[in-house]
């Protein structure tokens, strides 16, 4: 559920009900140079963006596309995304979200990317 909204009922009744997002995203990997698209994952409306973040860097490597940093909002910030180009010897340009929604020190699992 992304929110909830007010409706009136036949009765005249106010009720506050689930406003669901029933859709797809599209997650894409583009070349800042030349404005072409490199990879795309398709996920259902509800997914978390951050964990597709990972397959699409992995997708532009296999490629061999030359990229040394990577940008993305702030749907990506994400500790697990911000690793894996570290590992692989990539900037990231990821927004960053603000307090408080950012956590001062987290603890990560390392499960989500390679």
């Amino acid at each position: 559920m992304k929110q909830s909204k007010k409706i009136t009922t036949a009765e005249g009744e106010t009720k506050v009900v689930a406003n669901y997002f029933l859709g797809y995203k599209a997650h894409v990997s583009m070349n800042a140079e030349n404005d072409l698209i490199t990879s795309v994952e398709v996920s259902s409306g509800k997914d978390y963006d951050g964990h597709h973040f990972c397959t699409l860097v992995e997708a532009d490597l296999e490629k061999g596309i030359p990229a040394a940093t990577y940008a993305a909002d702030k749907g990506y910030d994400d500790g697990e995304n911000h690793y894996y180009l570290e590992i692989h010897g990539l900037n990231s340009a990821i927004s960053l979200k603000k307090k408080p929604h950012r956590k001062e020190k987290t603890k990560t699992k390392r499960v989500g990317c390679k």
